[in-house]
């Protein structure tokens, strides 16, 4: 089972600016904040993407040589992420007739994570059909689910 902080520390520093840019401003700059990753000084507004791609590829280098960034921080990047995914997350619920609005359910789906190899596969192969493999990944190892 892998752990958010375990998820976020594999992916590429694109992948990483591309999660963390998803999740709201004020989140991430607190975050910025606390681990002191403040932007270089005289930044001139065209040149915001590059501070914040800078900033974000701090960041991962920080959770990557194990800064303490709350658990709950680094589920709460992912969950943004997956938010904008809803897509993904409501063809998921489809696939298995869970009762959902777009995307989202308060039934429990804990199941997903002991699946039997075989449903794995199918709804991978689903997903994989329809989105993107990076975010059909994501999905996958945020929810545990056996690949």
């Amino acid at each position: 089972m892998a752990t958010p902080r375990e998820i976020l520390r594999t992916m590429s520093p694109d992948r990483f600016t591309e999660v963390v840019s998803a999740s709201p401003r004020k989140v991430r700059e607190e975050l910025y904040r606390r681990l002191g990753l403040k932007p270089k000084k005289n930044s001139a507004f065209a040149l915001k993407k590059a501070e914040d791609d800078d900033r974000s590829g701090r960041l991962l280098a920080a959770i990557q040589n194990g800064e303490a960034v709350a658990d709950e921080v680094l589920e709460e990047l992912i969950r943004s992420y997956l938010s904008f995914r809803r897509e993904l997350l409501a063809d998921a619920l489809d696939h298995f007739e869970i009762p959902h609005e777009n995307g989202l359910t308060d039934q429990e789906i804990d199941f997903l994570s002991e699946l039997p190899k075989d449903k794995a596969t199918a709804l991978r192969k689903l997903l994989l059909s329809k989105h993107q493999p990076a975010d059909v990944d994501l999905y996958f190892a945020y929810m545990n689910i056996p690949s």
